[in-house]
Parts: structure tokens; sequence; C-alpha cells
């Protein structure tokens, strides 16, 4: 996310990350085409669902409890998971199981 690349902690990661994503799909959304099917959005989005995923894997893993009380009351991963493979950005080979 940064540019020149640089080292950061997770949590700075994580919040870049989800900044920057949040401004990418935004500006997908303001200039996306329905009617066409535009490559360079679905590597964008594999893109930014791979991000993603690493902030998840890293709560699944190191903050285990934090994340399945978070999960079973708010089910963001279970709806990324969903999104992910519907629109086939992800394999889920690639996504954690964080049960």
């Amino acid at each position: 996310v940064h540019t020149p690349w640089k080292e950061c902690c997770a949590m700075d990661y994580a919040v870049h990350n989800l900044d920057s994503s949040t401004d990418s799909v935004l500006q997908m959304k303001n200039s996306f085409n329905k009617n066409a099917k535009d490559d360079s959005v679905v590597k964008q989005l594999h893109q930014i669902c791979r991000r993603l995923s690493r902030i998840f894997l890293h709560a699944c893993t190191e903050h285990p409890e934090m994340f399945k009380d978070f999960e079973s009351e708010m089910l963001v991963y279970k709806r990324f998971h969903a999104f992910a493979l519907k629109f086939g950005v992800l394999t889920s080979d690639s996504l954690i199981n964080p049960n």
C-alpha cells in the first residue's frame, strides 16, 4: 500500500489496506460499466481480496478469541468468504477456515 514500499506494524497494515480498498471500490463503483466485463476491475478486486484475506488470517491466528467473538456477532468473514467465492476473486484454497 505504501509507495515506495515500507514495513509497518500489523495494525497500520490493516488500516492502510482498508482505507486503500475502500477508495478503490468507491472509484470502481463510480466508473464501472455494468454492461462490460472489465478485466482490470477483476484484477483489482482480486488484489483487494488477497490483502483483506491477510488481515483476516492475522486476526484469526494472532487474536483467535477476539476474532471468534467478533465474527460470531458480525459475520464479516463469512460474508467476505461468500463474496470472494461468488465472484471468483479468490479460491477456497486461498481462504482461511477459522473453525
